[in-house]
């Protein structure tokens, strides 16, 4: 007597083999839907929070921005408004910075900052100063001014250029002095003041170094767009001034040592080695015959027709 197969169409085992298959193939497709949901979720969750740190960052980064532009960049202000443009895994802002030639918004400069869900902000500027002979440097063109250190020669500075401006041209000067003034005397002296340099501790111990070591004829000048210092408002108490500089100073990161040095320095008293003021050929040359000055030097300059 021959044995029945267990494939035999006719044995009664075929429809618990098929259930069988039935719920292994069930098993197995509810099994690949329940990895592939828990793997698109869990992307998901990953892909939201690297935005969401993206995001933190973007804002960190633009308050760091914003504070360094309060406490460094003679007359330079990080304009409030920012252009944003989100991709899949990046985003890319555009701030601008500018100046204020009496009363005139001027760009600076733009300034292009790329995130990354996975990486750290990169900045990109659309132009950098430029220099020809190591002393005047330039941006799109126009004047980047200078300060130069108290008791350092004042010759070769912008005098005589900016007499030869016709009279009605808007123009940006940086007025350095011969030495360094309290608050309230460089206001008697320079009512019209806009900005003024207040000289970091590093800054500062570099050059009386250089000066104890080369003598008087030791020229060094203090790029106007890295000088430190604070915008003064119309309008506003300059005591109000001062302190949103030292506020601005203690939120910038302890890795910027001349910050961090500058913010110990002025805690008890604040002074003043230069201003910028800004205004007509015709209102700013009168400045000039003040005994406190010891090197002018020409910025912006707007013509008017």
């Amino acid at each position: 007597m021959s044995e029945k197969s267990i494939f035999d169409s006719k044995d009664t085992y075929q429809p618990t083999i098929k259930k069988a298959k039935q719920k292994s193939m069930k098993r197995t497709v509810l099994v690949s839907m329940a990895v592939t949901l828990i793997t698109v979720i869990l992307g998901g969750v990953i892909f939201l929070a690297a935005h969401l740190y993206m995001q933190k960052n973007m804002n960190d980064y633009y308050n760091l921005k914003v504070n360094e532009s309060k406490v460094r960049g003679a007359n330079i202000t990080l304009d409030n408004g920012s252009n944003t443009s989100f991709g899949i895994e990046s985003a890319i802002t555009q701030d601008q910075y500018r100046k204020n030639i009496d009363g005139i918004p001027f760009t600076w400069y733009n300034e292009q900052t790329h995130y990354k869900i996975y990486d750290k902000p990169t900045t990109i500027l659309d132009t950098t100063i430029t220099s020809f002979d190591g002393k005047q440097y330039y941006r799109n063109g126009q004047r980047v001014m200078n300060f130069l250190y108290p008791g350092m020669d004042n010759s070769n500075d912008d005098l005589t250029l900016l007499t030869s401006l016709d009279s009605s041209t808007k123009v940006e000067v940086a007025i350095s002095l011969n030495e360094e003034l309290t608050v309230d005397e460089m206001l008697e002296i320079f009512p019209t003041v806009q900005w003024a340099w207040v000289i970091d501790p590093m800054n500062r111990d570099s050059i009386e170094r250089a000066l104890q070591e080369i003598g008087t004829e030791y020229i060094s000048y203090v790029i106007s767009e890295h000088a430190y210092g604070f915008s003064i408002q119309s309008g506003k108490s300059i005591e109000k001034d001062v302190e949103e500089f030292k506020k601005a100073l203690q939120r910038i990161p302890d890795e910027q040592r001349n910050a961090k040095q500058l913010q110990e320095s002025v805690q008890d008293s604040l002074r003043v080695g230069g201003i910028v003021v800004t205004g007509t050929v015709d209102e700013i040359l009168p400045m000039m015959v003040q005994d406190q000055i010891n090197f002018v030097s020409v910025g912006v300059i707007i013509p008017q027709k």
